[in-house]
């Protein structure tokens, strides 16, 4: 191959002069809107053959004056005499011709961009390709023209002013000419932000300033959110037409600034603000006050801080000494509070989490003010279980599920659980024989244990498995009642026989004694010469016994296996079992159940005959099956049917009428309405010793028959203002109820002087289960610290002291929150006992002692 040599060839080179300026008159042909003189294939080789010659950079310096050149010479004058109407559509137009003439060169200068620009770019120079070239000189020597800039910027922003106004804009073009502005910045918006961004924003805030100064001066709360949100959404649709993404960004921003932050709290602390939008239930309201406020960072503070005081407000009218609230009343009113604000949070606030945790710390922080709160709560669930489900299903559900939230919120769940153990014994000893597994009493244990753990429920479900074996003990009882009754009589028929052959033993002997006493009568009488005679007297030995049987009291002795049945079935009819009276026993574990062991509840009470003879029989069959087992009676708990006639005075010539009702009583008043089936009038001090009623229990029954009206089944005659030692009580023939069946309901409290203790009925409780619940609660707590402490050092073996307090906090708080002086003290108490043992080397640290 032969290789000719390159011959170096400069600007003023004929030839390379020639093709520069054909170049040149080709630009500028082109400028003005006119046919290159040459063809552009010939003008591509020019600039080739400059390339090739190392003219490229003279070409490039030469394209870029031709086109400065012409800008300032023809555009820029044709720009400034554009009248105001017309300006933005003419320089639009002139960018646009612009725009027509740099893709042509950089059409034609396309080796110069691949040569020049790309391979042989410096970077510290960052050269431009001829395309982008032609952009940053528009934007230096037209749209950078001091007259035109100035005049630029304040026709947007006029026109942005007059689409505010509601004048018609041509806004096609307007974001056009916004777009030229970021395009002839080329990779940057520092033009567009010098020239129209910067100006429009602080415009804008200004307008809106002002704007929301009027608003709040003139309009509610309701009225001011309703104006900020127009005017949010005007600017919006304003934007999304002819404004690019970066600059709505910041629009909104500044709208947010002007409209919502200097007057947050003025808005939400209104008269018409968050309080009474929450006390009228202005759900609407409150939720476009509460996206309006999200738009910035510390709005939804402000907003809750609103909620915030509004909650403790409520919970110091709740707590206030002065307001008198019933246990019920109480625990409704949190419910409805909590309800009112979950619809709040869900409804107003989208579930934020944020408004959620500070809302739960609110309502724990009042919910746990008031210091009976479990005990009032669990009076709210037991009238709620009360309640038929089947007639109102779901606001039965509803107040449960109430209850189980404010439960969730209580600190004291071990003094509520104390106080619910109670409460469901009493239940399930008066209430249904079994509980099926979607019974409502099962259903809140099961909420119980979702939110608090399996132990925590432990003794509610095994209160549940003595129902369900109670059961089955009284489905036995029948059979083993017959059963009992077939071998009892089989029993009497073989004594009655064995006592039949017995006496025919007998008699036949006394004949055979009677017979020899005859015999030697006669020999005697034939040896001293007297006369025989054959009927003799009978001698005292010989008479017969004419005394009636004690079992049956006939004097005639049965002699056929007829008589013995007969006499079996008297016996059998004279000692009846079970038929005299219905029992139904649940036996209960004392381990699980609330029963306090006092000699007041397990006396030895006086039961009607009937009844002591069913209670008799079933502690046998009880013990027959569980023979290691000890059974006592508690009577307290016990209730009974009762029917009782009433003879109330009539109009007619008889004199009074017979009025039957069915009583549902406690054991203690059927022992006492017993008696009077065989007095009509009875002293205290006989119904004393005739029931052996503890005096307290008694007091409580008579005071429970006799006080209220709508209940009164006894008349009593009073010997003072107290109840006691004097008085005597008669039935009350004047009592009158329409209900077929009537619960006798026991009164909550004594009254005043009845017991030596007096009891103040809004702030005690006469049962002293319900007074020693919370005490007990508190008594255990050292107990179950010691228990959680012991357990996390056994499986950790070696703890900080900071690490277990926590980690005891934890493990109890589904129980109590302990506090950490109470942790400190068990642990110090665990260490003299030597369950666990300080680290030698570091005193903060705890070794498990095994």
């Amino acid at each position: 191959m032969l290789l000719r040599p390159r011959v170096e060839v400069s600007a003023d080179d004929p030839e390379m002069e020639m093709q520069m300026n054909a170049i040149s008159q080709a630009i500028i042909e082109v400028q003005n809107k006119r046919q290159a003189s040459t063809d552009f294939v010939t003008l591509y080789h020019f600039i080739y053959q400059m390339c090739l010659n190392d003219l490229g950079p003279d070409l490039y310096a030469n394209t870029g004056d031709l086109i400065v050149t012409h800008l300032q010479e023809k555009v820029c004058a044709e720009v400034i005499e554009l009248p105001q109407t017309e300006f933005l559509a003419g320089i639009l137009n002139q960018y646009h011709d612009h725009l027509i003439v740099s893709q042509w060169i950089s059409h034609l200068f396309t080796f110069v961009d691949s040569t020049l620009v790309r391979l042989e770019m410096d970077p510290e120079e960052h050269l431009l390709t001829t395309f982008q070239l032609s952009y940053d000189l528009f934007r230096q020597h037209v749209l950078g023209n001091d007259h035109i800039k100035e005049h630029l910027t304040s026709f947007m922003l006029a026109t942005v002013n007059a689409d505010r106004e509601g004048d018609t804009i041509d806004w096609l073009t307007f974001k056009k000419v916004c777009q030229m502005l970021i395009t002839c910045g080329i990779e940057s918006r520092g033009f567009y932000e010098e020239v129209f961004e910067t100006p429009f924003l602080e415009q804008t805030a200004k307008f809106f300033r002002d704007q929301s100064e009027s608003f709040i001066k003139d309009n509610t709360a309701s009225d001011y959110v309703k104006k900020v949100n127009e005017s949010l959404n005007e600017e919006e649709e304003r934007a999304l037409r002819f404004l690019d993404d970066a600059t709505r960004a910041k629009l909104s921003n500044v709208l947010h600034e002007q409209l919502i932050a200097p007057h947050m709290e003025t808005v939400v602390n209104m008269d018409t603000g968050v309080e009474f939008m929450v006390r009228n239930n202005h759900l609407d309201q409150l939720r476009d006050l509460y996206k309006l406020l999200a738009f910035l960072p510390e709005g939804k503070d402000v907003f809750t801080t609103a909620l915030k005081k509004f909650i403790r407000d409520a919970g110091q009218e709740f707590t206030n000494p002065e307001t008198d609230f019933e246990p019920i009343k109480y625990i409704e009113s949190i419910v409805a509070l909590r309800n009112q604000f979950k619809l709040i949070l869900v409804e107003a606030c989208n579930s934020d989490l944020g408004v959620q945790k500070t809302l739960q710390y609110d309502f724990k922080h009042i919910i746990n003010l008031h210091e009976r709160v479990a005990e009032y709560l669990c009076q709210y669930f037991d009238q709620a279980i009360k309640a038929n489900p089947k007639e109102a299903a779901d606001i039965n559900a509803k107040t449960i599920q109430g209850g189980i939230d404010v439960f969730c919120f209580i600190n004291d769940k071990d003094v509520f659980e104390k106080y619910y153990r109670q409460y469901l014994s009493k239940r399930l000893l008066a209430g249904k024989e079994t509980l099926n597994e979607d019974d409502v009493e099962k259903t809140v244990v099961n909420l119980f244990k979702l939110e608090c753990g399996s132990s925590y429920v432990d003794k509610f479900e095994a209160m549940f498995r003595d129902i369900a074996k109670s059961a089955i003990l009284m489905g036995n009882f029948p059979k083993w009642v017959t059963a009992e009754e077939e071998r009892e009589l089989r029993e009497a028929e073989g004594r009655l026989v064995i006592e039949s052959m017995i006496t025919a033993v007998e008699k036949q002997e006394e004949e055979e004694k009677l017979k020899a006493v005859e015999n030697e009568a006669a020999k005697e009488g034939e040896k001293n010469g007297a006369p025989v005679d054959s009927k003799i007297e009978d001698t005292p030995d010989s008479k017969t016994d004419d005394k009636p049987d004690p079992n049956t009291g006939d004097t005639t002795e049965p002699k056929e296996d007829g008589d013995i049945a007969e006499k079996a079935v008297a016996i059998s009819e004279a000692n009846p079992k079970e038929k005299d009276i219905d029992i139904y026993v649940k036996v209960v574990n004392t381990t699980h159940w609330p029963l306090t062991d006092t000699r007041d509840e397990r006396a030895k009470i006086t039961l009607p005959p009937d009844a002591e003879r069913a209670m008799m029989l079933y502690m046998k069959y009880y013990v027959a099956s569980h023979e290691s087992r000890h059974v006592d009676l508690w009577h307290n708990f016990g209730t009974a049917d009762v029917i009782a006639f009433f003879c109330p005075p009539a109009d007619d010539e008889i004199g009074f009428t017979v009025a039957s009702k069915l009583l549902v009583v406690t054991t203690h008043m059927m022992c006492i309405l017993d008696r009077f089936n065989y007095r009509d009038e009875i002293k205290y001090e006989e119904l004393l010793l005739d029931t052996k009623l503890p005096e307290q229990m008694l007091k409580r029954a008579l005071f429970s028959m006799t006080s209220k009206k709508s209940q009164r089944i006894l008349a009593r005659k009073a010997a003072g203002r107290v109840l006691g030692i004097g008085d005597s009580f008669s039935i009350n023939n004047e009592f009158v109820n329409t209900c077929k069946n009537y619960r006798v309901r026991v009164a909550n409290m004594l009254p005043k002087g009845a017991t030596e203790k007096l009891h103040d009925d809004k702030k005690k409780d006469a049962d002293p289960a319900k007074q020693d619940a919370a005490h007990w609660a508190k008594v255990d707590r050292p107990y179950e610290v010691d228990a959680a402490a012991v357990r996390i050092m056994k499986a950790r073996k070696t703890m900080s002291h900071q690490e277990l307090i926590a980690e005891i906090t934890q493990v109890l708080a589904n129980r109590f929150v302990p506090t950490p002086v109470m942790i400190k003290r068990r642990l110090e108490d665990l260490l003299y006992r030597e369950f666990l043992a300080r680290d030698e080397a570091d005193m903060n640290l705890y070794h498990y002692v095994a």
